[in-house]
């Protein structure tokens, strides 16, 4: 049995990968782990992914990666050897290989923009680079895939539960510092998207009722990264843009009324001012969460 990551709260052994019927009372000693897939698997994958962005968060950041490409790395190469033998046409297993995907490169996002934040707080142009820029995207479109994909419906409500704020945060975030770009399309389709299936969802929900302010957050950054994406078109149809911008997204001014009734987001008041990612991130309550769902 593996132990866990040296410097965790709980000096114990790993979870075994193994099936429930593997464990039974009468037995004398634990069975080996399975080489294949199991129930735990993705559980597994899990733990190493919180325990390397625990071991992350507890390091002081260097202006090198060295310390974060290993933690990355070990838990790629962990990962892989429970995923080896993942058949994607089996639904469950195709589930554990989507979310394992998923959660990596979100992982090796989050701790990037971690390392950037220390290293230059403050600035944008180390921080709205098109790579993260790219990433948070691709992300995105990972989370969808589960509204898309025939064998992972049955898990279709988990896009619902744990939505991707902090991913859409950045992108809306980084549209604004630079509205004009390569991609620009593609990226403004999956904006489109996830703000299109958040409202179906909600108005498809019983009961469904205010989004509350986090989402009344991000629909002012979406307003406030189109009307910049409008201004770097060309003069002759300037005009014409702005106007749609006006309906681009129904509810804005009542999104914005929201931040009268909080203590922070002082800056949306004025849509011309924006703060530096730091900034954004404290006043969202998001600059030490990692979870599926932030």
């Amino acid at each position: 049995m593996r132990r866990m990551t040296p410097g965790s709260a709980a000096g114990i052994d790993m979870p075994l990968n193994v099936h429930d019927s593997d464990l039974y009372p009468e037995m004398e000693e634990l069975p080996l782990n399975r080489p294949g897939w199991t129930a735990m698997t993705l559980p597994l994958i899990g733990i190493a992914t919180v325990l390397g962005w625990h071991e992350n968060a507890q390091s002081t950041p260097t202006p090198g990666d060295g310390t974060r490409s290993q933690v990355i790395q070990d838990i790629r190469a962990r990962t892989k050897g429970y995923l080896s033998r993942c058949n994607p046409v089996i639904p469950q297993q195709r589930l554990t290989m989507h979310i394992a995907d998923f959660v990596l490169r979100k992982l090796e996002l989050v701790t990037r923009q971690r390392m950037q934040m220390h290293a230059q707080p403050g600035t944008h142009e180390a921080f709205a680079t098109e790579e993260n820029l790219l990433e948070a995207v691709e992300i995105l479109e990972l989370g969808t895939t589960l509204m898309t994909d025939d064998r992972l419906r049955p898990w279709q409500w988990s896009t619902r539960l744990y939505p991707q704020n902090h991913m859409l945060l950045y992108v809306l975030w980084h549209l604004c510092v630079c509205p004009d770009g390569p991609n620009r399309d593609r990226i403004w389709q999956v904006v489109e998207t996830v703000f299109s299936d958040t409202e179906a969802t909600r108005a498809g929900s019983v009961g469904a009722g205010d989004l509350g302010s986090r989402w009344a957050v991000l629909t002012v950054l979406k307003e406030k990264a189109f009307t910049k994406r409008a201004g770097e078109t060309a003069a002759s149809g300037a005009s014409r843009v702005q106007d749609q911008t006006q309906v681009a997204t129904p509810g804005v001014m009542d999104a914005v009324g929201v931040f009268t009734q909080m203590g922070n987001f002082d800056w949306v008041e004025d849509l011309q001012v924006l703060p530096d990612w730091t900034t954004l991130m404290k006043d969202f309550q998001m600059e030490n969460a990692f979870k599926f769902g932030v």
